[in-house]
Formats: structure tokens, sequence, C-alpha cells
């Protein structure tokens, strides 16, 4: 399926062992949590060239579905393969130009393509171009055909009856490496029988002495509580006797009869001093969920994966011979819960040292790179940049997610902090980000879905940028004129209850390739609670407020927007890439208030700051006030925007104030900034000082008008203070 989804001694610790598993348990996290820093923008400016598109139709009766992967001939040429979910390879000539027949079509009667099967994986033998050489001509692909064919290589005795297939790995040989259209042999490498329809065999890759890697997910979609099925995917894992969550290693080249160092299949060798002890000869690394696009630094030779995870933590980690890397005991740098198959915990670095206890004893190597779910949905592995045309790239790590939205980031690999590349006007952009491509000169390519289309995107240097246009920038913030840009707009949602929903256009045009970013602070008057709101981003093609199209929102959690005290402040914030459908639609923000008790009621009042962010800089600022008794009748329509019986001003407030302890600025002292103390990112870096200062405020909002007022912790608030007052005690206790 494509899309992703040794023993050590015990380290004697100052906590008791039943005080770790209480606060281990009360830090759990059963929904999707803002657990690590946001990722922001860089200043690095690239633009998305389109070189290829047409990858997702028809061609010669074969479906391609889209592109899965894109690699160099090894010849020096400049010619690129990109290969189809289909089961076509494509060719790049040296010019950029696709060749319109196929270079190899892989189908067979066998073939078995649903939306997420068919070939994800193809790599060139290095020695490809070498005459004479044993690799010469040879190239591999990965594919799926039905499940029992043919023999399996390799299989689990439980399957879920599920999406069952075979992941098959097939070696070509090429009778002319100069052609673009392959003529030659074929014969089976490998074929592993795969129990689920999720983490399965995802890439193939090659190292410079003619190893062949492998990556191979866990065999099932997740691990649930151990009354479940599926747990026992999870635990293929860390089982030296299975190949499922691996990185396998072998040398693809046919052995010579007698040959010892032959595969029990007899198809290829095992590479000399790869076997761990008890384990199955093939295996290089061990303990993955769903390892997803595995690639080597051409400068280095250091290893890269990325990893998908489960419901919270996506990682990039660098792969080592003979490593665990922790699943399905850990998610990331967190401690995997296996109670629920959902939440996590944080992983106590008691001893300070930067790793956590339980991946310290137990030899888990930690993440290069981790982000959580309120980034992105499922990681896809890119390369470390080492072409010449970005300067500002050499030696970053660039990846990105899935959903194509959140962006293309890079990392810095001393560091571990991920940015978001800026993208200049005009570049072109996908929905999906199925797999990042390197050229024969280190330049890489962003491969996938744009609408219908399958596209590949050269990662480019930004062009010269044109003149600035002016921007409009409230002079006063927080204190505009009523200026008539403010609406409200009265849904009836069926009787049930009605939907208020405050608009503001704010003038500003979108730009293609821009990224926007709107935040409000939101606050509670008039002794009413808000119930569920989000924030909304939507375009106007035509400038009125009738005419309007979707963007993005964010919705309400726990710590924002949900039952703040009177006169309280809490922020907010969406934000969007804008693509070429969007450009020059005028900005409309909204914000939604839901209520109904009586039906036909809205019965709430509030006020509501907002900031614009283009490109990181701020171009629009506004506040107003709505007012609506409560329990008074409202005015519903549905035939556009109306005041009905409410009353609208703007007001002339003051931006929300920061408070001590709220490490990571969003606005209010909770259980995030305990972490990000943890962690490290506090102003005094893991001191007692910070440590007494988050406690004191926990629960403390952001508020310009009650800044002394306390509030009560709801229950998990008050298991996470509980957290901090017991960890400050042991943190006494360690430095006395």
């Amino acid at each position: 399926m494509i899309f992703p989804d040794s023993s050590r001694p015990f380290i004697k610790s100052i906590f008791d062992s039943s005080l770790v598993l209480l606060l281990l348990m009360v830090v759990r996290t059963h929904v999707r949590a803002d657990l690590l820093p946001d990722i922001l923008r860089g200043d690095i400016t690239v633009e998305l060239e389109l070189v290829a598109s047409g990858l997702g139709g028809s061609v010669n009766g074969v479906t391609q579905s889209m592109p899965t992967d894109l690699v160099p001939f090894p010849d020096g040429s400049g010619r690129l393969a990109i290969a189809t979910l289909g089961g076509l390879v494509r060719v790049l000539d040296g010019q950029g130009a696709l060749v319109a027949s196929p270079f190899l079509n892989s189908t067979n009667p066998k073939t078995y393509t649903q939306p997420t099967f068919g070939m994800t994986g193809f790599a060139f033998h290095p020695d490809y171009a070498l005459t004479g050489s044993l690799g010469f001509g040879k190239f591999y692909t990965l594919s799926t055909e039905s499940p029992g064919s043919a023999p399996a290589t390799f299989s689990d005795t439980v399957t879920t009856g599920s999406g069952l297939h075979d992941a098959v790995i097939t070696e070509w040989t090429d009778a002319s490496v100069v052609d673009n259209v392959f003529s030659g042999s074929q014969r089976e490498l490998m074929r592993i029988a795969e129990p689920d329809g999720s983490h399965n065999l995802n890439d193939l890759t090659f190292d410079t002495a003619g190893l062949l890697y492998i990556p191979l997910g866990d065999g099932g979609f997740r691990v649930d509580v151990p009354t479940q099925q599926s747990v026992i995917f999870g635990d293929n894992a860390p089982d030296l006797t299975k190949v499922f969550g691996k990185i396998l290693r072998i040398d693809p080249l046919e052995p010579a009869p007698g040959d010892p160092q032959a595969s029990a299949n007899g198809a290829y060798r095992i590479p000399a001093g790869q076997a761990l002890p008890g384990a199955l000869p093939e295996i290089y690394s061990y303990g993955h969920r769903n390892p997803y696009r595995l690639n080597f630094d051409r400068q280095t030779g250091d290893l890269y994966v990325g990893e998908v995870g489960q419901f919270q933590i996506e990682e990039v980690n660098q792969v080592f011979q003979g490593a665990n890397y922790g699943w399905p005991a850990k998610e990331g740098t967190f401690l995997f819960d296996r109670t629920d198959g959902n939440g996590v915990q944080p992983d106590i670095d008691v001893n300070d040292n930067g790793i956590g206890d339980v991946a310290e004893m137990n030899g888990f190597i930690e993440p290069v790179f981790e982000y959580d779910h309120t980034e992105g949905v499922s990681v896809t592995g890119g390369f470390v940049y080492r072409g010449s045309a970005i300067p500002q790239l050499q030696g970053k790590y660039i990846f990105g997610d899935l959903v194509a939205s959140h962006g293309i980031w890079y990392g810095d690999l001393t560091t571990g902090l991920i940015q978001k590349l800026k993208f200049a006007p005009g570049s072109g952009g996908l929905n999906q980000l199925i797999s990042i491509g390197e050229d024969q000169d280190g330049e890489l390519y962003a491969i996938g879905r744009s609408g219908g289309d399958g596209q590949v995107l050269r990662i480019s240097p930004a062009p010269a940028p044109e003149p600035s246009q002016p921007k409009f920038i409230q002079a006063h913030p927080f204190a505009a004129p009523a200026d008539g840009n403010v609406y409200l707009y009265i849904d009836d949602l069926g009787g049930a209850q009605d939907s208020t929903y405050v608009a503001i256009n704010t003038g500003i045009t979108i730009t293609n390739g821009n990224e926007y970013e709107i935040v409000a602070a939101v606050g509670y008057a008039n002794g009413e609670v808000l119930a569920n709101q989000s924030i909304q981003a939507w375009g106007t093609p035509d400038g009125t407020l009738g005419s309007r199209e979707f963007i993005g929102q964010t919705f309400s959690t726990a710590t924002s927007w949900i039952d703040p005290l009177e006169g309280e402040w809490t922020n907010n914030r969406v934000s969007f890439t804008a693509d070429s459908g969007q450009s020059g639609e005028e900005l409309i923000i909204l914000i939604t208030n839901y209520s109904g008790d009586p039906p036909g009621t809205i019965g709430t009042a509030y006020w509501d700051n907002f900031r614009v962010f283009e490109e990181g800089s701020l171009v629009f600022q506004d506040g107003f006030e709505i007012g609506l008794s409560p329990g008074q009748e409202a005015e519903v329509t549905d035939a556009g925007w109306d005041l009905g019986n409410s009353s609208l001003a703007n007001s002339g407030l003051a931006a929300p104030l920061l408070v001590p302890g709220d490490f990571n600025a969003d606005g209010i002292v909770d259980g995030a900034d305990f972490l990000a103390w943890q962690r490290g990112q506090s102003s005094s870096p893991l001191s007692e000082t910070d440590l007494i200062t988050w406690q004191a405020f926990f629960g403390t909002p952001a508020n310009p008008i009650h800044s002394a007022q306390s509030k009560v912790p709801e229950p998990s608030a008050a298991i996470v203070s509980l957290l901090g007052i017991a960890i400050l005690g042991l943190f006494r206790k360690a430095r006395a």
C-alpha cells in the first residue's frame, strides 16, 4: 500500500517506579494533541516548477493513476525514470521532455491495482550502465499482485482478510541501456504475502556498493487494545523472526550454485556479517511501524527514512545496522499507549542526558525529526539536499507530509528544527505529496497529485521578486472605526440550532503561492458561555460576501475558545498556502458560534480581535464586538448577510498579553508548556524557577482585563497540575 498511513541494564533513577507509572499515565493524550513546536516558515523561498504532467491518465490502455517514485538513470544522460502506481514507468529525457511511449509496462494478469496498490518503488542497480559488470542493465520494481499468485518468500500466520495482496520485487535486465523503451528479461526476487492492506512494503533504494534496502511496515493498520487482532501486527516490529516492521538489506544479484551467502529461496545473497542473533538474516534494522521513503545522503552515505506514526507523531529516523526504533513501545520520542491505541506519554529524561529514560534503557534510537498531527497526518520522507541550485538548502533534509497543503519542509540535522519552505508567486502545487525524488545533480523534485492529475514539480531557485504592492495595514491595532467591513450572518440549521457567522472582508487580494495565517483572540462577555467555534478562511471571487469559496478552518479545542472566564482572551489560528484557484480573490475571515437553547436563539455576545499575516508580515488588524442579549430571538435567514436583531460595533481593545509560564506562547499556561519546559524550551531551560512559575500560573490565560484572576482547573488540567507538583518535588529531591 502506498499511503501510510538488545537488552540493556536497568538504570536506577530518583523516581520510585510506581510514581513513574502514575506520572506517565496522567499525561496520556487521547486525541490529536499539540505536543511539539509548530513548524514555522523559514526564510528560504523556492519555486515549484512543473516539469511533467499527465501522469494520472491512461497510456496504451493502462491507467497510470499517479506517479510514485522518481530516480535518475545512472548513466550521465540526465534522464529520469518515473514510476506510476498503475505499473507503467515513464521517462523524462535529458532535455526534460516526457517520452510518449512508456519505458516499462510491468503489469501482468496477476497484477493487483486498487486505489492504493500498485507499483510503489523503482531502483536502478548502481552498475546499470557499467558494461561487463554483474549489475549491467539491471533495475528493480516493487509492485503488487493478487494474494496467493505464487509461493511467498515471507508471510504471516495471522491476516485480517482485508486488502490481502502479494508485494513482489522483480529484477529486470535491460538489453539496451541507452534506449527509452525496455527490452529484455525479468525474474522474481522476493514475494511477501501481506497480511493486511496497509503498512506494507513501500520503497526500494541502493547504496553505492550495490546492496538493496527494503523498508517494510509492521503489516497492519494500527495497534489497538490487546483484545483486538491488530495488536499482533504491532508486535511484528520487534520480532526478529518476522520481516514485518523491518528494513531489510540484500545483495539482489543472483547467487552462484553453492554460494554460502545465498538466501533461502536462492534468488539473492545475504551480505556478510549482517545477521543479528536469532534473526532472519535479511534484517538490517527493526522496531519500525511504517517506514515510508528511504534515501541515502549522497555526500555522507547516511541513510534516512520517514516513519509514519499512529494518531499523534510523525518522525524521520537515521537508519543504523542492527538498531531498534522502538515501535510499538514508542511513537517518536513519546511512549505509545497500548491500552487504547491512541495516546502517547512523554518519555521523561530523569538523568537529563537528552534521551528519554525508556528509550535509553531499551536502546531505542530516537528520531532526527518529529512533528505532531496538528501539522500533518503522514510523513513523506525525502533527501538531504546536495544540489547546487539552492545553496541555502545545502545539507538540509527536505521532506513533507502526504497532505501537501502543509507545505514542503527543510530540517536542520544538527538541531532538529523543521521549517517550511516559502513558495514564490506562480509556483505549482500538489494536493498529495507522494514522494520526493533526486536527479543525477542532486536537485530535488516533488511528486504527487494535483487535482486528478499526476505531476512532477522541480524544487527550483525562486525567481527575482517583483516590486512589492502596497498592503492595507490598519493604523491603530484593534481600534478601527466602524468601516462597514464586519457582518453577521444567521443560518437556520434545520430548526434544532442556529449558527451565526461573523465575517470580515479584509480587502486583501490573495496571491498564488503565498502563505497566510489568521490569528484570532476571542473573548467572552455578557454572562454567556461560548460554544463550539471555528475560525475560517474564505475567498470571494467578485469582492462580495454573497459569492464566497471555502479555503480552510480550525475548530476549537479544550484550550481555545471553550468556557473562558468573563473578559478572558484565548487565541486560535488558521493558515493556508494559496493555490492558483484562490489567486485574485479577496480574503474573508469568518468565525462560527453554535447555540440554540431554545431553538431559534443565539444568546451569545463576544469580542474578536483579528490579525492576518502574509508571508510572515502583518498585513491586517481589526477588532469588533457583537452583542445579542441572552435568550433574545434572532431573525433567521438563509438568504444572505443580515444583522437580524443583533448589535454590531467596532471596538478599541488591546492585544492579548503574555502570561508567565506560557513557554510556547499560545495564550494559555497548560500541559503543553510543561512539555516545553521538559524539552528545555523555557526562558531558563530546565530550571526550577521556570517550573515553579509554570505551576503557579497553570490554567491562566492571556488576559488584559482580568490578569490577576485565577481559574479552577478542569479535571484534565488538575491532573497535569498534579504532575507538575509531583515533578517539582522530585526535581528538588534530585538537586538535594
